[in-house]
């Protein structure tokens, strides 16, 4: 069996770029309230994604899936500006705002974000409440797509609660965030993913390992599993090590890493690369 030059640079501590195109479809920035996030303002970030051959990430402001979401979004459309090309924003909304929801999704949208992020649990609403039917309406629109947390037993957000809107909206792209968020979550990630075509997992997480990885590209298909850091949450060069390292194969390995969040960029507008 020939080497795996992925892995090999990983091993040796040098950047991707020039192996796979390597896209970061789960990031945040700025401070969070209850959680130390180091290096959180854009610029550090983006020397960290330049340390690791990442050409692009695509983010919501902490303050987005918090208490302001158009706040959040302000900074996220500034930070984009800022780097454009390697920060590309989310547009988040509040569910306890109804009447401001789909205008601020828009607003935030037709100023340069590309695709929304909702975090039910930090918002303690569940992603089935009919608030939240404005990110789909507008997700269909506009011919994009959403990354919404996900966790097991949330009575917020888990993966079950996905299904009727899964089907429901058969053209929009969701990215299950954390795939279900742990060992016992994943399993019904997975399974939900496998029945409805337009699901996508994701790698972000403490939890998920590079054998889980394995398992969901297995299980899903190598093109429907994308590359999430948590940055800066969690140290992207945890997030990018445990994925490439993963028992895949390097077609399979270019495609959770890369390719499959550029077609889902390409698919909104945003070319990458």
């Amino acid at each position: 069996m020939s080497a795996n030059p992925i892995h090999m640079a990983v091993k040796a501590g040098q950047p991707l770029a020039g192996l796979a195109t390597v896209i970061d479809a789960h990031g945040h920035a700025g401070p969070w309230y209850n959680f130390w996030a180091p290096a959180n303002d854009p610029d550090s970030m983006v020397r960290m994604l330049d340390r690791l051959g990442v050409e692009a990430m695509v983010f919501c402001p902490h303050l987005g899936i918090g208490a302001d979401p158009a706040a959040g979004n302000d900074l996220a459309i500034e930070w984009s500006r800022r780097h454009p090309g390697r920060l590309i924003g989310y547009a988040a909304l509040c569910p306890h705002e109804p009447e401001r929801a789909r205008e601020e999704l828009n607003r935030a949208l037709d100023q340069g974000l590309v695709a929304i992020k909702l975090h039910p649990s930090v918002h303690q609403c569940s992603v089935q409440a009919p608030v939240y039917r404005a990110a789909w309406d507008v997700a269909k629109e506009r011919n994009t797509f959403i990354l919404s947390h996900t966790w097991h037993n949330c009575p917020y957000c888990a993966p079950k609660l996905f299904a009727n809107l899964a089907s429901e909206y058969p053209g929009v792209p969701v990215i299950l965030g954390h795939s279900g968020g742990t060992p016992a979550g994943f399993p019904e990630a997975i399974e939900l993913a496998r029945t409805h075509s337009n699901l996508y997992l994701d790698t972000c997480g403490s939890y998920v390992t590079g054998e889980w990885v394995a398992r969901m590209v297995q299980e899903v298909g190598a093109d429907r599993v994308v590359f999430g850091s948590d940055l800066p949450f969690i140290d992207a060069r945890y997030g990018l090590g445990k994925t490439a390292l993963s028992p895949l194969a390097v077609d399979q390995l270019r495609m959770v890493l890369g390719l499959n969040a550029k077609r889902l960029l390409a698919a909104a507008g945003v070319r990458v690369g």
